[in-house]
């Protein structure tokens, strides 16, 4: 019996264990490991997450190239009909679609097609408001109009922003930048606000204020712009000042007497409003140590005096084709105040002149150099 129990036993276990085994292998092939198992690795790779984000990303570039081949057709078809403002929407569209990328082949050819309607905008000037003095603001306001001109009329671009860009310093270096919109019939007018330094500067009017617009037409920037001067004269015109301008002959040799140059700035400067300015001369200017021009000038004239303009003008004379004589002449001038004890300013200056003899046009380079060029500089630049 005891034998017969185990035996039976046995034969329970033994079934027991193959059905335990039979229902795990069943609940193996029911699950997603084993269903990984059965696959390949390519088709793995192919549903995997990251081959999922790679079709999504084939899926935008396609996106994208179809916008682009919507675009293109448009924007030709807006240039056609001269809609300057559709014709930027689009382009800035592409533009965007494209990143920026300058070598992009549809970026390009979206700027190829763009370019007659470019080559038919052109901004005028109007008018141009006179110069003011520095802590008074401009009469009039600056003024331009932009017209496109096609091939059967000519109409206003109305209603768009244009950019204006004026002088934010003394120097006119550094610009400020504003946006104007066009009127109904293509005007825009723009008042800059009250300058309180002097200045010789200039106003620009622009369609193209950006890279990405700029880099549109390369032939066409100059119809897309268009400048002003931007005049402010000094208010310290009552400062004491000396004129001491060594002026070199043909030969460069220095002339120790009747500078022209320094008393034609003179003149030029009273002219202009200047007063309490005078003329000296020193021989240590035709020394290459301008400290020495310094301490000379401030020991002969002490307190008395709070600036010295001093410099120097080179010249060389040729013969024209009519016999008639050219006289190029250069200067170095500097601005030494003695309050500050340092040099204010530094000028380098090239005019040229022309007449029937050597010594007209001598004269007349030296006479227009220091009376109209620097003079005027000075008169919007201290």
């Amino acid at each position: 019996m005891y034998r017969i129990g185990s035996a039976l036993c046995c034969c329970f276990f033994l079934l027991l264990s193959i059905s335990c085994a039979s229902g795990t292998a069943q609940g193996v092939t029911a699950s997603p490991v084993s269903k990984l198992s059965d696959v390949t690795e390519q088709e793995y790779s192919e549903h995997s997450p990251q081959a999922a984000g790679s079709s999504n990303k084939i899926t935008e570039i396609s996106s994208e190239e179809q916008t682009l081949a919507r675009l293109l057709p448009e924007l030709t078809r807006a240039v056609e009909n001269y809609d300057i403002h559709k014709v930027l929407a689009l382009f800035n569209a592409i533009y965007e679609s494209c990143n920026g990328q300058e070598d992009n082949a549809v970026l390009i050819d979206a700027r190829k097609r763009i370019e007659p309607l470019l080559e038919a905008i052109s901004i005028e000037a109007v008018n141009k408001p006179a110069p003011v003095n520095a802590g008074s603001p401009f009469t009039q306001p600056f003024t331009a109009r932009v017209v496109i001109t096609a091939p059967e009329k000519q109409f206003p671009l109305d209603n768009y922003p244009i950019t204006v860009l004026y002088p934010s310093t003394g120097t006119g270096s550094s610009l400020k930048r504003e946006l104007v919109r066009t009127d109904s019939d293509g005007f825009l007018y723009f008042t800059p606000p009250t300058p309180n330094r002097a200045c010789a500067g200039t106003l620009f009017f622009c369609l193209y204020p950006v890279k990405k617009d700029a880099a549109l037409t390369d032939d066409a920037t100059d119809n897309l712009s268009v400048s002003f001067p931007y005049k402010v004269a000094t208010t310290e015109k009552r400062i004491s000042s000396i004129i001491a301008i060594l002026d070199y002959d043909e030969n460069n040799t220095p002339i120790f007497s009747s500078n022209i140059t320094s008393t034609r700035l003179l003149m030029g400067l009273m002219k202009r409003g200047f007063t309490r300015i005078g003329l000296d001369e020193y021989r240590e200017l035709a020394h290459t140590d301008e400290n020495s021009v310094i301490r000379a000038a401030q020991a002969k004239i002490g307190a008395a005096v709070d600036r010295f303009i001093f410099g120097k003008t080179y010249i060389t004379v040729k013969t024209a084709e009519d016999n008639t004589f050219i006289c190029t002449i250069r200067a170095e001038i500097s601005i030494w105040d003695f309050k500050q004890a340092r040099k204010i300013n530094r000028f380098t200056f090239t005019h040229t002149a022309k007449a029937k003899t050597k010594a007209q046009a001598i004269s007349l380079a030296r006479t227009d150099l220091g009376e109209t060029v620097i003079a005027e500089t000075f008169n919007y630049s201290l």
